[in-house]
């Protein structure tokens, strides 16, 4: 949970991460899993704010997770 809110308060400064469609791939992967976490609803909602500021902030890379 800590490092799920560290995250969060860094999503800004990832974009050499993003850039790169193999650390970009583990980070959607890794977030997309925690929004269905079964023990914590507060990781959850930890999870799906984090994907509102990756999609926010590189929306322009995420077509490949934002399939019709």
């Amino acid at each position: 949970m800590i490092a799920l809110r560290a995250f969060l308060g860094c999503v800004a400064s990832c974009s050499g991460n993003f850039a790169r469609q193999h650390e970009r791939d583990y980070i959607m992967q890794t977030i997309c899993e925690l929004t269905q976490h079964q023990q914590q609803d507060n990781v959850r909602v930890v999870a799906m704010e984090c994907l509102n500021r990756i999609v926010s902030s590189y929306y322009l890379l995420m077509e490949d997770y934002l399939a019709p």
